[in-house]
């Protein structure tokens, strides 16, 4: 097993062992074969490397993002309306699969009406009805590497309700997306999202997480929260997806995969957030 295989190049001194990944039991196996290795925890050095990512990284992300958003286009282009979430779904992740994406970078959201409103709803059996709201949160992956997009649109017109949430969400979007700079507070991006929504008067309606790393995994450092007391570095690949979720209603989240740079954030999940009616 891993213990024994680590064992073997392991005689004396002191290992870092990546305490918060493994369990009591794997670590008790591992001293106990190693008993003249003393064992110390490395923290989150390993998560910290990967948040600045090189160009090839980079490259692999910008190549799943495409994949993902190309494949987004192709689904909004036919009909919708009529058919179940659970179908919708697997034709989104089919067009990943079919533009060259190793796989899906996680399993896809799809929710419509009522269903919107559940950050985290999975596919199912309801059929997508005329007027609702159609949430997609989805990715492809690319040589280990996940992309993550969020778009909201409308099957068919608009509502003045569903306009109103939209454009909350849109701007505090907006506004947090403007604080992804280079040296700038992780905190910064969360205050200002925040800040836009609770002057629409909808930041009751903000239940989840602002945004998260991404990378060789879905979620990693650096998370965006008013509690993260570090800063912002280029090259650096986050998330920034601020919703509006009305039970019983419907939801509203724009999620788009992000660059930090010097200046200004350079998005790499390239598809309009206007409201889309679609059909």
């Amino acid at each position: 097993d891993l213990a024994a295989a680590a064992a073997l190049r392991m005689r004396s001194g002191t290992w870092a062992v990546e305490t918060h990944t493994m369990s009591v039991d794997g670590h008790a196996n591992l001293a106990a074969l190693v008993p003249d290795v003393t064992l110390a925890p490395a923290r989150r050095v390993v998560e910290e490397l990967r948040v600045v990512k090189d160009e090839d990284e980079i490259g692999h992300l910008r190549t799943a993002c495409a994949i993902s958003t190309e494949a987004l286009d192709g689904l909004l282009a036919g009909p919708l309306v009529g058919r179940t979430e659970r179908e919708v779904a697997r034709d989104l992740e089919n067009r990943m699969l079919d533009l060259g994406a190793e796989a899906i970078a996680f399993e896809t959201i799809l929710a419509s009406g009522e269903n919107s409103a559940i950050p985290h709803h999975s596919p199912s059996d309801r059929v997508l009805g005329h007027g609702e709201l159609m949430k997609a949160d989805f990715g492809a992956r690319v040589a280990g590497y996940h992309a993550d997009c969020t778009r909201t649109v409308v099957l068919g017109q608009a509502d003045d309700w569903q306009r109103e949430i939209y454009t909350a969400v849109q701007e505090s979007q907006a506004a947090g997306l403007d604080q992804l700079r280079d040296g700038a507070p992780v905190s910064a991006s969360d205050e200002a999202a925040r800040d836009s929504l609770d002057a629409a008067g909808w930041l009751h309606a903000f239940t989840t997480g602002l945004g998260h790393g991404v990378g060789l995994e879905i979620h990693e450092d650096p998370f965006i929260a008013a509690r993260n007391t570090g800063k912002l570095v280029s090259r650096t690949v986050l998330t920034m997806e601020p919703g509006i979720y009305v039970p019983g209603r419907g939801g509203v989240r724009i999620e788009d995969t992000v660059l930090v740079t010097t200046g200004a954030p350079e998005v790499l999940t390239t598809m309009t957030k206007d409201l889309m009616e679609i059909g």
